[in-house]
């Protein structure tokens, strides 16, 4: 989850000079890209990775199902920076409560990155 911070980076950055200076000799905007938004377990909604992720300069890729899903009964609506500050009072709740998300986030992606190498180990 981007940070406050990166947030406020972004949605101000296309108003500094230097960003304009790029942006006349061909700059683009960086454009995050949300990969493979299924929703994996049934007891959520379908649609809740696109409904949930719909901002600005965003790219979301879906699997045929979730597109379908999204078709019949998906929300086109800007939701990436809705509720920003009650996602904060969240995190910061869960901080104060002593949960290291930063530790839970590395464990996370080293898992993944594991996983990944011992599936394509076994190709």
């Amino acid at each position: 989850m981007p940070t406050r911070s990166s947030r406020t980076a972004r949605s101000s950055a296309s108003s500094r000079p230097r960003w304009e200076a790029l942006a006349a000799q061909g700059a683009h905007v960086q454009r995050p890209l949300w990969a493979s938004t299924s929703t994996k377990n049934p007891a959520y909604p379908d649609t809740l990775y696109v409904d949930t992720l719909i901002g600005p300069d965003t790219v979301n890729t879906m699997p045929e199902v979730t597109i379908d899903a999204t078709r019949d009964h998906g929300h086109a609506e800007r939701t990436i920076d809705v509720k920003v500050e009650e996602a904060a009072a969240h995190m910061a709740t869960l901080e104060r409560l002593g949960v290291d998300l930063d530790m839970i986030l590395a464990t996370s992606s080293s898992r993944r990155g594991s996983s990944r190498s011992r599936n394509r180990s076994t190709r």
